[in-house]
């Protein structure tokens, strides 16, 4: 199974075709399902919604934020290792 996928990640990468992004995509989002995120949610939910208090505008706010900044760093760190 290793070796089929090592294999179509070659091919990908030969051709520079769209797989290649699906892959990666799907990578990355596997990666975000591993066991040390876990223990964090709780810590980021009771984090968010403290700050917040009873504002449901306020909790949104403050997750776009939290989404936002995550997405800029990982999309700074992932265009400094492209290039």
């Amino acid at each position: 199974m290793i070796d089929q996928v090592q294999l179509l990640l070659e091919q990908a990468f030969q051709q520079d075709s769209l797989t290649l992004y699906v892959l990666m995509f799907g990578g990355g989002l596997i990666a975000s399902f591993t066991p040390c995120m876990y223990p964090v949610l709780p810590l980021t939910v009771g984090y968010l919604g403290n700050q917040a208090g009873s504002s449901r505008l306020r909790v949104f706010l403050l997750s776009l934020s939290l989404v936002t900044g995550l997405a800029v760093v990982y999309a700074v760190l992932g265009s400094i290792v492209a290039a």
